[in-house]
């Protein structure tokens, strides 16, 4: 437990540092106005699609994915049964505002693996710990860049024309390409020049991100937020009841103990950014998303590593 609590911590405090230089040029007015649509554009245009192209070519191969087919396919069980509490859970939070419900709907399914699954399995389990974390999470991505995409992407019109617009955007169509060109062996063809200036983009994604969360949160009433008694009980969810629910899960399912492990550092994260990330995108309202994402992130360096020493003791480890 003291060991992914010092992880977490390290973690955590890099990611805030971000948050907090985003949030000071705001405040000291050294980027002109035009700044959250420029950086919310080259994140959901350009380093967000590069890093689902590259990170498929690299990982989504066919020999990967029969030698770790359990791994996926709990990934799929436990993507499904997310989307479905989303649908039950979001409406206890917003009922009113359609676009605020379908930002509560996509937190509910769709956890920050980035903030901390990542790198507490490479501290935690190594190389192969990160492999196994993202065949874990390729259904999970299917859907947060396909679901979770339509939750974020304003609706245009009714019926399958706008949906299917919503569904072909950047981010899906880079996913669906890197998949198949992972399945046909990309990363042995595709020149190294190539694969290396798609994973030199790929890296923006985190900071340039983060920064765009602490811009838009300086624009924002910071006393108001931390007053909502709504943000906070949604981050008891976010953070401790859904992380549980799913330990319980795997209990009742007599899951490996790899899965259990997975389950604990993924569903304890905090709340994601994309929904600020494609709100600033398309104008909608990023006041609770960023809330949300702010709580989150500062209390999960105290809660996930109490949910992984949990799965630490149930596991016997």
């Amino acid at each position: 437990m003291q060991e992914a609590f010092f992880i977490t911590f390290g973690k955590m405090a890099q990611i805030l540092g971000l948050l907090v230089i985003g949030f000071v040029l705001r405040k000291i007015k050294v980027l002109p106005e035009q700044t959250p649509k420029v950086m919310s554009g080259l994140s959901a245009k350009l380093f967000l699609p590069c890093l689902m192209l590259y990170s498929n070519i690299e990982k989504c191969t066919v020999q990967n994915l029969s030698e770790n087919a359990n791994l996926v396919l709990y990934g799929l069980l436990f993507s499904v049964i997310s989307v479905g509490l989303a649908y039950l859970l979001a409406p206890v939070f917003e009922r009113e505002d359609i676009a605020l419900k379908r930002q509560y709907r996509y937190s509910v399914a769709i956890p920050n693996t980035g903030a901390a699954a990542v790198p507490l399995a490479l501290e935690l389990f190594g190389l192969n710990g990160v492999f196994q974390l993202g065949l874990f999470l390729l259904v999970n991505s299917i859907f947060t860049y396909s679901w979770g995409m339509v939750q974020l992407i304003p609706q245009k019109g009714n019926g399958l024309k706008s949906f299917l617009r919503r569904l072909c955007n950047p981010v899906m169509i880079a996913l669906v390409s890197g998949m198949v060109l992972g399945l046909l062996g990309g990363s042995e063809w595709i020149p190294d020049a190539a694969l290396s200036l798609m994973s030199d983009l790929s890296d923006c994604y985190v900071p340039a991100s983060l920064m765009l969360v602490g811009y838009a949160i300086a624009g924002f009433d910071l006393g108001k937020l931390l007053k909502s008694a709504r943000i906070y009980a949604f981050t008891a969810l976010r953070l401790l009841g859904l992380p549980l629910f799913f330990l319980g899960l795997c209990l009742a399912l007599n899951a490996p103990a790899t899965v259990m492990l997975l389950a604990a550092i993924v569903y304890a994260g905090p709340c994601g950014m994309n929904p600020i990330v494609f709100g600033a995108e398309y104008g909608t309202d990023t006041e609770q998303a960023s809330g949300l994402l702010l709580v989150t992130m500062i209390l999960c360096v105290i809660t996930l590593p109490l949910v992984y020493a949990v799965a630490i003791w149930v596991t016997g480890g």
